[in-house]
């Protein structure tokens, strides 16, 4: 079975952002198993430059254990890519306005509903990271998450 191809020529940030987009609204992992609600909302996505002065501020910031996607880049492909563009993408996944409202009321514990969200959420976040790397059109052994 082969690997439908993908144009993202014409608008590659687009593209990305609908595939995220469509995850989060219909992958049945992003269901709360206690009452049947979303763990999270619309994903807010964005993109940079990995060639943004800010990563390697991070350097400072952080550590010099830091990688910044340019090192990251090379130590996975090779010292031959130096030249390659090097895109990050982001996401924030909010949780929905009644997770945030159970919480809000908590004093000492967190809510069920938020405690649910933290922890099968992130799991539903790691299927949404490995969702977008095999949309890629290279191979996603190359990745070890």
């Amino acid at each position: 079975m082969g690997r439908k191809k993908i144009a993202f020529t014409k608008s590659p940030e687009k593209i990305i952002m609908e595939t995220i987009d469509k995850f989060v609204k219909e992958n049945p992992a992003n269901r709360r198993k206690v009452d049947g609600g979303r763990y999270w909302d619309t994903p807010l996505v964005g993109f940079a430059s990995g060639k943004d002065p800010l990563f390697k501020r991070y350097k400072k910031i952080i550590g010099k254990f830091h990688l910044t996607p340019h090192e990251i880049f090379e130590l996975t492909f090779g010292k031959d890519t130096r030249s390659k563009e090097v895109s990050v993408i982001s996401w924030i996944l909010p949780a929905l306005e009644d997770v945030r409202k159970s919480n809000r009321i908590r004093t000492k514990f967190p809510s069920l509903l938020w405690f649910h969200t933290y922890d099968f959420g992130e799991q539903f976040n790691i299927r949404l990271r490995n969702h977008l790397v095999s949309f890629f059109p290279f191979s996603s052994n190359y990745f070890p998450f």
